[in-house]
């Protein structure tokens, strides 16, 4: 036990010590909010909205925490980080959190309520840039904490490889990702959302030095990166919204059907089907008449009405 215990100080463990709990820190923090929600609000649209808005924030704080692992450990350390994450994510959310170029093709599709798109599109980027200040909380109360810190950047735009080779790997990675998570829409098949997140984030990554790929978690980048780059915001808009957009709707042209739902495209197909089964006529009473092969079920017809 002391050997194990000898093992776990050693300095270049440390790091290590500090991402973790920043993690358990910051989930935490995120299911304490959620608590709260639930017994403070009863609306269910409402607290749907609030959820979103949490499970952004809470998702968009781990790009620091696996910039940080990166630095210290590498992209096989950041992999892992992130499928932790976005396993997580999948947990704790509530459904909530959903790539934000699901919910564009839905609204593309007119597959959600008119209502909720101008909100949702509020919910993710107010999130995304809160999320900046919720990371420097929860780094914060680390150090306080356990008297632990990592030197992590503050900005994360920073490309290894020409402007343009970075949008055309964002496209790429657009297109794929949709490819891919297309195909896991079954509940077999959404343990492994994921791994498909992790892989292409680390490639993104490990090819032009920044990971890239969801449009939420880039935009949390921004918020540190406005205030040290000049065109950080430009550079957001064509490379990591623009091109990976791109790449996402070109995948939904040659594959037109989307089938994995965002839980506000299951709210508005759930409203649909309530007003069809409103409208639809009931159906009138039946009986069975005849005899042997001719036993069959006819309409009850009024013979008052008749008359």
């Amino acid at each position: 036990m002391e050997e194990i215990t000898e093992f776990l100080k050693q300095e270049w463990l440390l790091p290590a010590h500090t991402c973790l709990t920043y993690t358990v820190m910051a989930f935490s923090i995120g299911n304490g909010l959620r608590r709260v929600m639930d017994f403070t609000m009863t609306d269910e649209n409402r607290k749907m909205k609030v959820n979103e808005f949490i499970s952004v924030m809470v998702m968009c704080c781990c790009v620091y925490q696996e910039a940080a692992v990166c630095k210290y450990y590498g992209h096989v350390a950041m992999f892992i980080a992130i499928l932790i994450h976005q396993r997580l994510v999948q947990v704790t959310s509530q459904g909530g959190a959903a790539n934000s170029c699901i919910i564009l093709e839905e609204c593309i599709k007119e597959k959600l309520v008119k209502s909720d798109v101008v909100h949702l599109g509020l919910l993710h980027y107010s999130g995304a840039l809160f999320a900046v200040i919720y990371a420097d909380l929860v780094w914060l109360s680390v150090y306080q904490w356990t008297g632990l810190a990592v030197h992590s950047q503050k900005c994360l735009y920073q490309e290894t490889v020409e402007l343009p080779i970075a949008g055309l790997v964002q496209f790429i990675g657009g297109f794929l990702c949709r490819t891919m998570l297309n195909n896991m829409a079954s509940e077999s098949r959404q343990k492994w959302i994921p791994f498909v997140y992790a892989t292409l984030c680390t490639t993104s990554h490990y090819i032009i030095g920044v990971s890239g790929i969801h449009p939420m978690p880039a935009a949390t980048m921004l918020g540190n990166c406005m205030l040290i780059q000049e065109l950080s915001a430009i550079k957001y808009v064509l490379i990591y919204c623009g091109c990976l957009t791109a790449g996402w709707l070109s995948s939904a042209f040659v594959s037109d059907t989307l089938h994995i739902k965002s839980i506000w495209r299951q709210k508005f197909e759930a409203e649909e089907a309530n007003l069809r089964a409103l409208e639809s006529p009931e159906s009138p009473p039946m009986r069975w008449v005849g005899r042997g092969n001719q036993r069959r079920r006819v309409p009850v017809v009024d013979r008052r009405r008749r008359r």
